[in-house]
């Protein structure tokens, strides 16, 4: 896989994720989707990837890239073969065609063919609605752990008015005490 494919690869489910933001900082410091599946919250904070949300939408969603990029190579390969077995067919029914004899088998070799391409077609029909229904699920992690992003955000400012009432406690009590 070159560089090029690999960064093209993690933008694309970083897009699905919602977080294409982050691509070239992971660029930048060297993740593809195979290094995401050992990145750990540290590792994201050391990048300066403050948000808590973010950070565990990232972190949750990376057990979806293996079951990705499975699907991704396998529809990858059905279509391959499928495109050889089509070929294959037409070469099939090109000598049907122009053979006098023994028509007969060159026809029933065609059918046959025919028949394994419209199999691998349905077969790839369902694998792409398994990638599909695996985008979805991808989708509704990213949202989930938007809404976790949220409430990571409302706990941090509500953070910051503990700290300053704390801050201005403190200050009325040395002001009293003096």
């Amino acid at each position: 896989l070159s560089r090029q494919q690999a960064a093209r690869e993690l933008e694309e489910w970083l897009s699905q994720l919602g977080l294409l933001e982050l691509a070239p900082l992971l660029l930048s410091e060297g993740v593809d989707l195979e290094t995401v599946q050992v990145l750990e919250d540290t590792d994201l904070i050391r990048m300066n990837v403050g948000a808590l949300g973010t950070r565990r939408m990232l972190l949750n969603a990376r057990s979806t890239v293996t079951h990705y990029k499975q699907l991704r190579e396998t529809i990858a390969r059905l279509e391959a073969e499928a495109a050889r077995k089509e070929s294959a067919l037409r070469e099939a029914l090109l000598q049907a065609r122009s053979a006098a004899e023994g028509g007969d088998a060159a026809t029933a070799r065609a059918s046959e063919l025919a028949e394994q391409l419209r199999a691998e077609r349905e077969r790839s029909a369902g694998l792409q609605l398994a990638l599909d229904e695996q985008a979805e699920c991808t989708l509704a992690e990213a949202a989930r752990g938007e809404s976790w992003r949220e409430h990571a955000l409302a706990f941090a400012h509500d953070l910051e008015a503990v700290q300053e009432r704390q801050h201005a406690l403190a200050e009325a009590q040395r002001s009293i005490a003096e």
